[in-house]
């Protein structure tokens, strides 16, 4: 079936599932102490609950050399600059994540910033990049989005025909969103690191507070007859007496 059968919220939602593998790497579940919970998302924007709030975070363009687009379920938003120079970077696509950010530890850096993740990023639409070998440039460096903190790295990526591309990982967050975003110059060429300061000042993450609705801030109990799932399960087939 074809995305544009779906609304958009219905594709953010499958996006969700799509992004399972990018969840686990990136996000650390500490059973009762989780306090996020994702109930919405679309085209630039995702709305969670954090300690009890509703919470919201679109991705704008503060440059008007600069245009988001949509990419259906692939990703949250895609940025562009036609006029931007050569040397300068040209073309992001963003991820929204809402999870526990527990990600302070060096470690988790050097995981969700690997090569191999980077590739499992750039595998489906909109790079759909197979066969390739990706490797890190250069050593991860602080970077900020606004006020999403984080990390990034150069990543170089050699193509089976012999080409060769360089690309920008980049991984921030605050609270219960993050962001993870590829960025590249115009053709792939090579990218430095401090091109990240245009970039910031170009592209940045808006907080809103979303019109309070109980629906998300205390949603019904899953009825009995369904399978359950998570603390769910647990205290019904494990912790039950």
């Amino acid at each position: 079936m074809a995305p544009e059968a779906f609304g958009e919220v219905e594709l953010m939602r499958v996006a969700a599932i799509a992004m399972g593998l990018f969840v686990l790497l990136c996000f650390s579940a500490r059973g009762e102490d989780v306090v996020c919970r994702w109930y919405m998302g679309g085209k630039h924007f995702t709305e969670w609950v954090e300690q009890g709030e509703q919470r919201g975070a679109r991705i704008v363009a503060r440059d008007p050399k600069w245009e988001l687009s949509g990419l259906g379920w692939h990703a949250t938003s895609q940025a562009g600059c036609q006029t931007c120079s050569d040397d300068q970077i040209a073309g992001a696509t963003l991820w929204f994540g809402t999870g526990d950010f527990f990600v302070s530890q060096k470690g988790e850096f050097e995981r969700a910033l690997s090569p191999e993740a980077v590739a499992r990023m750039m595998a489906p639409f909109p790079f759909q990049v197979s066969g390739a070998d990706f490797r890190a440039k250069t050593a991860i460096v602080p970077a900020s989005l606004g006020e999403l903190e984080g990390r990034a790295r150069v990543i170089s990526i050699k193509s089976d025909d012999g080409r060769s591309h360089e690309v920008i990982a980049l991984f921030v967050g605050k609270g219960c969103l993050s962001l993870f975003g590829i960025l590249y110059i115009k053709g792939g060429a090579e990218v430095a690191l401090d091109s990240l300061n245009a970039f910031v000042q170009a592209i940045g993450v808006e907080s809103y507070k979303p019109i309070p609705d109980p629906r998300f801030l205390n949603p019904p109990p899953p009825p009995e007859d369904t399978f359950p799932l998570g603390d769910a399960f647990r205290r019904r087939y494990i912790e039950k007496p």
